[in-house]
């Protein structure tokens, strides 16, 4: 049994996708412990009331982020990866000119969505300061992305895992470290939201020039000149409804799980208690980041492994989702245990309430990895509308569940409130796609055959 053991994780260090993941993960980890320093940071130079600003008005932020095209590239890498395997030059340059047109249409819609933040954090929260605040976050998203979705995808594509982790590490550690800067400068929570829309225009320029180096590189894709004199070819209307549209809708509904809760409890809450059930929720989802960069490899690996051994795919998945939900359960122990220590250390006494939320949501996090390759693999069998309904259908039940919940249960209500929007979406599309695979895997058996 030794030598079997031994001989399987010999084989797991050579293999390319283990390898991937683990510089992915490396890089994750790097990224997350500058992020827990810099949010510590920031919790002790803003204190519970105007760090509970700070996150209403990133979780605003994200909010009005779900109707943009942010993300766009979730949906363009799993048809990107099929064309760079068959060497579809076209369809590679109708979808890559198809992301920049979204980044422009989404950077108008930022730019008129000012009015709307403000009114929103006004009603919500009798603060029209949160509202600007999230928009200036949107923006920097936007930003940022037009140009380090495209190299993204391309790295992706290509298995530059180092470099693509070298990007997203720097990525984090621009944006944090500028708005560190600016908090210590006497901005306080505007000086936090400036640091990430200059990080972000830093970012846009380095992606650029190295878009034009893999341009350079690899003649497959095209410049960035080149994609703009496509650009009256590419129909946004026929790709975005097409296919991309329920891809990056999926992903909202998917963000809407993280940012709700926050949303939810600020009606109800002031931003001192915000503070204290944002830091548990954000602390054991920093633990639970290190099943991230399994989800980023499945975004490509699922594509190809349907098209080179479809009869693979359920098992892949099956062993995927059972490996990440052990992680998952070794992460939430390791953390529910050590919160007592990390939080009244690294934040102080004032944090300390947090502690008891970490342990409520443990169960939540532990069951977090049957998730990891949910995403990944609705995309990869284009069955996005079906993650949709089910999302959809737990929300729609869920949302005026969890508004009784926080309304009279505070905090504690928002604990229960995720635990059963995750664990119900979660298992619901682990069953169906555990179906869908079978049926897949049996019908190229019997083309085989």
């Amino acid at each position: 049994m030794f030598e079997r053991l031994t001989d399987k994780v010999a084989y797991l260090r050579q293999h390319y996708f283990v390898k991937n993941a683990a510089v992915l993960q490396s890089g994750t980890v790097l990224g997350n412990l500058l992020q827990a320093v810099v949010g510590i940071f920031l919790a002790r130079l803003l204190q519970p009331e105007l760090y509970g600003i700070y996150v209403l008005a990133f979780s605003l932020a994200g909010l009005i982020s779900v109707v943009f095209g942010i993300g766009v590239q979730e949906a363009v890498l799993a048809v990107l990866g099929k064309a760079y395997q068959e060497n579809d030059r076209v369809t590679a340059k109708d979808f890559l000119t198809f992301m920049l047109k979204i980044a422009v249409v989404d950077f108008i819609l930022v730019l008129a969505s000012l009015p709307a933040l403000l009114w929103i954090a006004q009603r919500m929260y009798d603060s029209r300061a949160i509202g600007l605040y999230a928009w200036v976050v949107v923006l920097a998203a936007v930003i940022s992305t037009a140009f380090l979705s495209l190299v993204s995808v391309a790295l992706q594509v290509t298995r530059q895992i180092r470099t693509l982790t070298f990007l997203t590490v720097g990525d984090q550690i621009l944006r944090l470290v500028l708005s560190v800067a600016l908090v210590l400068g006497g901005l306080k929570v505007a000086g936090a939201a400036l640091g990430h829309f200059w990080g972000a225009v830093i970012v846009a320029i380095i992606s650029l020039g190295i878009w034009r180096r893999i341009s350079r590189q690899d003649s497959f894709f095209p410049s960035i000149w080149k994609l703009l004199a496509h650009w009256r070819k590419v129909s946004v209307r026929r790709l975005w409804w097409g296919y991309s549209f329920w891809v990056n809708f999926d992903r909202g509904i998917g963000n809407l799980y993280q940012i709700l809760p926050v949303f939810m409890l600020g009606i109800f809450m002031p931003p001192s208690e915000v503070t204290f059930f944002k830091l548990a929720f954000g602390y054991l989802n920093l633990a639970l980041s290190l099943l991230a960069p399994i989800s980023v490899l499945l975004n490509s690996e699922f594509p190809h492994t349907l098209a080179e051994d479809p009869t693979k795919i359920r098992s892949r998945f099956v062993k995927v989702s059972g490996y990440a939900t052990l992680l998952s359960l070794v992460i939430t122990i390791g953390a529910v245990l050590f919160s007592p220590i990390m939080f009244k250390i690294l934040y102080g006494e004032a944090f300390a309430p947090s502690i008891w939320y970490t342990y409520g949501l443990a169960v939540y996090a532990g069951l977090m990895g049957i998730g990891v390759g949910l995403g990944p693999l609705w995309r990869a069998l284009r069955r996005i509308r079906t993650s949709i309904v089910i999302n959809i259908a737990t929300l729609a039940i869920g949302i005026p569940t969890g508004y009784w919940l926080i309304k009279y249960w505070h905090g504690w209500g928002a604990v229960v409130m995720v635990t059963i929007w995750y664990t119900v979406s979660h298992f619901a599309s682990f069953l169906y796609l555990l179906g869908l695979t079978s049926t897949t895997s049996n019908k190229a058996k019997e083309l085989v055959n």
